[in-house]
């Protein structure tokens, strides 16, 4: 089973509709509302996290322990660890409750927009 998770620009709670500050940073909140299924996947550019009750993820994917629990408290927590230890991308994860996790870009958009 694959779900997908996805994340829109946002502005506080509102949607992210016209200009942007250059100097401000992507963020993004991803929400896990349910337990989580071995092999499902979270995409972060080029990122993409496999959670794993057992195994090894698939080639090229990074690994998501969930193997004491696949509950989105125990989820969220194992995400945010991968996420900050092993990503490639140039972001940060911070858990914001036991189901939330804040991603947010370690560069402003001025700078991601000049590579």
């Amino acid at each position: 089973m694959t779900r997908t998770y996805t994340t829109q620009p946002r502005v506080g709670n509102l949607p992210f509709l016209g200009a942007f500050n250059a100097g401000a940073r992507a963020i993004g909140i991803l929400r896990l509302a349910s337990n989580v299924s071995n092999a499902e996947t979270v995409t972060i550019g080029a990122d993409t996290y496999e959670f794993r009750t057992s195994g090894s993820p698939t080639a090229g994917r990074i690994a998501v322990d969930v193997s004491s629990a696949q509950t989105p408290t125990v989820a969220s927590a194992a995400l945010v660890a991968a996420i900050n230890a092993s990503g490639t991308e140039a972001v940060t994860a911070l858990a914001v409750s036991v189901n939330e996790i804040l991603v947010y870009s370690d560069t402003s958009l001025s700078a991601t927009l000049a590579l």
